[in-house]
């Protein structure tokens, strides 16, 4: 009886450090897709107010650059996540 007990207390804390994973990663990706709809909202703000500066009209591809980057985290941070997610079903 007692071995049951040991190997059902080392499961709890790696169950519960993996649902904290999760939690981080789904966190991570809310402000990822946050970032990416503010970046577009600039893009559009830029390309329908533009402005003389040679700095300025450049800042689109600028941020497109900025937003290829953070969609290519998000997609990893999302596949880990369901990866994660299947992993711990599978059990």
């Amino acid at each position: 009886m007692t071995k049951p007990l040991k190997m059902r207390s080392l499961e709890d804390p790696l169950e519960e450090s993996q649902k904290k994973i999760i939690s981080a990663m789904s966190e991570i990706l809310f402000v990822l897709k946050d970032e990416m709809e503010k970046v577009d909202l600039t893009i559009d703000d830029i390309k329908n107010n533009p402005q003389p500066d040679v700095e300025y009209m450049t800042m689109p591809i600028k941020l497109k650059c900025y937003q290829d980057g953070l969609k290519f985290a998000f997609k990893i941070i999302n596949k880990y996540k369901q990866i994660e997610s299947m992993t711990n079903n599978g059990k």
